[in-house]
């Protein structure tokens, strides 16, 4: 049901999951892992080259007309990805995440 406090949390458990992905695989992958809240307010990419530096870009833009922008760029030590994720559900307030969701079929 929409509005119910069970979808309140929707959006942060996948934010919260695309960082435990991260921490997941931090020993590097191929190409940006990408995110993107609901209301396309912020968009994160993030890049690992196996190096041990993940690099994560921010892009944000405020509602409702999305005219003023900002962005940066992070730079996170691979093996500390856990913790940040870690650290994410800590300030969520979310024990763990969830990416993506499989929907059932319709019958």
């Amino acid at each position: 049901m929409v509005g119910s406090p069970r979808d309140d949390r929707a959006f942060p458990r996948r934010h919260l999951g695309f960082f435990e992905e991260l921490g997941a695989e931090k020993s590097g992958w191929a190409g940006a892992k990408r995110w993107e809240s609901e209301f396309s307010e912020m968009h994160l990419s993030a890049e690992n080259r196996g190096d041990g530096v993940v690099v994560l870009g921010i892009y944000m833009q405020w509602p409702p007309q999305y005219e003023e922008e900002r962005e940066g760029v992070l730079h996170v030590r691979a093996d500390e990805l856990p913790r940040f994720a870690e650290q994410m559900g800590r300030l969520l307030r979310l024990k763990r995440g969830k990416r993506f969701q499989r929907l059932r079929p319709v019958e």
